[in-house]
């Protein structure tokens, strides 16, 4: 896979082990600009589901990863080839590395092809790591940005977008909880009834434009286009709910769900997407399921969100809680962060001026953070990306 901020060497400084007590320490990463790509979004993630933070204004990007959304296109069938096996081992026996290396390479290795032959796409292909989606918030245009940060705090696994626009200050903190299967974005502002936006379930970023083929007060419905002929969606909205299946044509689907909860204001369909009105406070609460989990990965996220928005007055300290008992076990102090300058300028500087000690410290705890956010008990091994990716076809 192409190289990413998240790439597999950072990953690996999370090997390296130094004992010490819990920290109260905050490391941070932090911009004042939005992200302008995939690379230079901000993880967070629980082991199961991941999302990456863009920060933009007023349109907002969060792309959303399930650790097991993967194609079943290509299969390994088994060959009848063992009888070669006792020559292979012979010759290791008898010290002819290079003869034994090549007979095993000429007889032992396994083929593949997809589940459609047509395609001739054969060979021993490996099943691509899929994006589930992506999560979307537009907000009016009101007036000229001024006061804009994004950050991200290691200790919290929460990523924070401020800004001022018009006489308002907003703020929307995004999560993956570290104790249930769901990504939590808070929208909050310092003046009631100021919160006006959409929200959709898309997929648009990684299958091209969308052909509307049902719409209804209550909702509609959408198939995929473009970039990923193969793979067909159903969104609709009903209620405060965004219902998101898609389906690739191996059969292999999963389901998304966005619920909105707001304090003041109110929540209504959209098209396919949802309207929030003149709300003080939103909580857009996202889950996805796959159907290796479940016989009906729907019914699942509609669980999951009915148990999170229950749990909705503590979600948000039970995380940090969770991500903290993992996060707090080690500390390594080598000076402190400069504040008063984002991460981006900071790392440019330092190339020219070597030595800069605390860039090292925060290294590695973003390989401790990547890692603890990628991969739980219970989940799958974080693979070269951790759980991030947006692309169909990844190198």
């Amino acid at each position: 896979m192409r190289a990413r901020q998240i790439c597999v060497w950072l990953l690996a400084i999370a090997s390296w082990v130094f004992a010490a007590e819990p920290s109260p320490r905050h490391p941070v990463l932090w911009y004042d600009t939005p992200a302008e790509d995939f690379m230079w979004a901000m993880p967070t993630g629980n082991g199961r589901l991941g999302a990456m933070v863009f920060g933009g204004v007023p349109d907002e990007r969060i792309a959303l990863n399930h650790d097991r959304l993967w194609r079943r296109v290509y299969f390994n069938f088994t060959r009848p080839v063992s009888a070669h096996l006792p020559e292979v081992r012979a010759l290791a026996a008898a010290g002819k590395w290079r003869e034994a290396q090549a007979l095993f390479l000429k007889t032992l290795q396994p083929y593949g092809g997809r589940f459609d032959e047509r395609s001739k796409l054969g060979g021993g292909s490996v099943n691509p790591y899929q994006p589930a989606g992506d999560l979307e918030l537009h907000f009016p245009p009101t007036g000229p940005v001024t006061g804009y940060r994004r950050s991200l705090d290691l200790a919290t696994a929460i990523a924070t977008i401020q800004y001022q626009q018009g006489d308002t200050w907003f703020q929307r903190q995004t999560y993956c909880a570290s104790t249930q299967p769901v990504i939590v974005t808070d929208v909050t502002c310092d003046r009631p009834g100021q919160l006006t936006f959409n929200v959709a379930l898309t997929r648009g970023h990684a299958s091209g434009k969308f052909e509307t083929v049902h719409t209804s007060a209550g909702g509609g419905m959408q198939r995929g286009s473009g970039l990923d002929p193969e793979c067909a969606l159903d969104i609709h909205a009903r209620g405060n709910t965004i219902f998101f299946k898609g389906t690739f044509d191996e059969g292999a689907f999963w389901n998304m769900q966005t619920s909105v909860l707001v304090r003041g204001g109110s929540v209504a369909p959209q098209g396919t997407g949802l309207r929030v009105t003149g709300a003080d406070e939103a909580w857009v609460l996202t889950t996805i399921a796959v159907d290796q989990e479940a016989k009906d990965p729907a019914a699942l996220c509609a669980a999951q969100l009915e148990r999170a928005a229950r749990s909705l007055p503590t979600l948000r300290q039970e995380h940090i809680t969770a991500h903290q008992r993992l996060f707090n076990r080690v500390a390594l102090r080598l000076g402190s962060l400069p504040a008063d300058q984002p991460t981006d300028r900071w790392l440019a500087h330092s190339r020219s001026s070597p030595g800069e000690s605390s860039l090292y410290a925060l290294l590695f705890d973003y390989g401790r953070y990547l890692l603890i956010c990628s991969s739980r008990p219970g989940g799958l091994p974080a693979n070269l990306q951790g759980l991030w990716n947006e692309d169909i076809h990844p190198a």
